[in-house]
């Protein structure tokens, strides 16, 4: 076949076109250029005509010959084949197996077209149909396991691919046999784990996020008091440590699946342990994915300890959804509907049902990408003075640099109106309260399928509270050196 590898644009093999123009041009020289002494005039004539007639003749058989290599449906599918036009080839090779079902060349052919170009069926039954005349042939049983594997029929797949692994291949075929088989047995799998492990120390000028320096002034019923609040601010450095763990269940070829996230959290102070904060959170709930969004629902449930004794149990439902716009876009929206329960009698009166709403657009342009947050959140609590309307915006700016480090600065505003006065204040409480905050992430491992890496983050973040009830006025600094290993 490599003879016909070589084609005019006429259809003609090059070679063949060689061949024939040098009979035509013997035959010319045979019967027009003969020798005058051969014979009298009349066998000039005679040789003249019988020389032109066969120079006819040849110039018919090269047409001829063209016109049915053009049109050969088998050399045309070759040739839509050799060009990557595989839905061509695949027509061209089915009219060629009409002609001749018993080829074994066209039938494989016809299974490679129709396996490049997503017709796996046509393929499958290509390929058995040669198994059929041939039942040893390795390289049609592998095309067939890889038909098997397109259409997700893993059991059928991984029979042809270890009946080819028994005939030894070369270590090639062994190889890319095993890589295969590696990725049926991903797809095979129900049981998916993630998680990410963080362990950090943090130093905050202001720990109980004092006033510093001020004035207050309140109303004890029949005169306004004014009190001398004035106090230092305190510092400590505090470490904190954190598991998530997710656990997803998903049948094979669902696009449904059940998400489980457990969740610790701890912060504890060098000196101050009164502040000490442990979280434990569980979420559970049902997840739909296609290949452009992500959707979940999950009810859920937190317990918070402060100094080690219970504070608040949060139970409630939530819902996120993540989708890709375009390449360059993605857009992501959570909710959540909580009850708040306070353990402390004294804090009962904060007891509370909480709805929050957040969405979060994110450009990604080359090595930068720009965030964008909206979230407003809504307090409902037992006491009207502690419940709340909270709208919180803000943007972030990542830049990834050379070496595996990543760059970010950004900001977060919020302003939090509470709903009446509290006793002893003069006014309704109104707070405004703003971060900035910088940092460099540098990737300092990595496995190899990136399934696994370690992080390593330096960052600091300035706040500001401004609020019309001057307590609640602070400003603090905190830095935080961190370490994450995700898996």
């Amino acid at each position: 076949m490599l003879y016909y590898s070589i084609v005019h644009q006429d259809g003609i093999p090059a070679d063949l076109g060689r061949a024939r123009n040098s009979i035509l041009i013997e035959e010319c020289h045979r019967h027009l250029l003969m020798p005058i002494s051969f014979g009298s005039a009349m066998n000039q004539k005679a040789a003249f005509i019988v020389g032109y007639c066969l120079l006819l003749f040849s110039f018919s058989v090269q047409t001829v010959a063209a016109s049915s290599v053009a049109t050969d449906p088998f050399v045309l599918g070759k040739q839509a084949f050799q060009g990557q036009d595989y839905s061509t080839a695949v027509r061209y090779f089915q009219l060629a197996f009409i002609d001749d079902p018993a080829n074994i060349e066209i039938s494989f052919y016809l299974g490679l077209a129709a396996t490049e170009a997503g017709e796996y069926e046509t393929g499958v039954m290509s390929f058995e149909r040669i198994l059929i005349m041939q039942p040893g042939a390795m390289r049609v049983k592998l095309e067939l396991a890889r038909c098997y594997m397109r259409l997700r029929s893993f059991e059928s797949a991984k029979q042809y691919f270890y009946e080819v692994l028994a005939g030894n291949p070369p270590r090639a075929v062994r190889i890319n046999i095993d890589n295969y088989l590696s990725a049926i047995a991903a797809a095979e799998r129900r049981h998916f784990f993630s998680g990410t492990v963080s362990a950090g120390i943090s130093f905050d000028d202001n720990i109980r996020s004092s006033p510093g320096d001020f004035l207050f002034t309140s109303f004890d019923g029949l005169n306004f008091v004014t009190h001398d609040l004035s106090a230092p601010s305190q510092s400590d450095y505090y470490t904190t440590a954190s598991v998530v763990v997710s656990h997803i269940y998903r049948r094979e070829g669902s696009p449904f699946a059940w998400k489980t996230t457990a969740t610790t959290f701890n912060n504890l102070y060098g000196d101050y342990h009164d502040l000490d904060v442990n979280l434990f959170g569980l979420s559970t709930g049902p997840a739909y994915e296609t290949p452009t969004a992500l959707y979940e629902v999950h009810g859920m449930f937190h317990d918070l300890l402060v100094e080690h004794d219970p504070y608040m149990r949060p139970m409630g439902i939530g819902g996120s959804a993540i989708v890709s716009l375009s390449s360059k876009l993605i857009a992501s929206a959570t909710t959540t509907l909580q009850e708040k329960r306070y353990q402390e009698d004294s804090n009962s009166v904060k007891d509370a049902t909480t709805f929050t709403l957040g969405l979060s657009p994110i450009l990604m342009l080359g090595n930068n990408r720009i965030t964008v947050s909206l979230g407003h959140e809504q307090e409902r609590a037992d006491a009207d003075y502690w419940s709340y309307n909270r709208r919180a915006w803000g943007g972030r700016y990542d830049r990834v640099l050379p070496v595996d480090f990543t760059a970010f600065a950004g900001f977060n505003r919020q302003r939090t109106e509470y709903g009446a006065i509290k006793p002893g204040d003069v006014s309704q409480r109104l707070d405004r309260v703003s971060d900035f905050y910088c940092g460099v992430t540098k990737l300092l491992w990595q496995a190899k399928g990136r399934r696994q890496n370690l992080l390593g983050q330096l960052s600091y973040t300035y706040t500001e509270s401004d609020s019309t009830v001057s307590v609640y006025d602070y400003r603090k600094n905190v830095s935080v050196a961190m370490f994450s290993y995700g898996f």
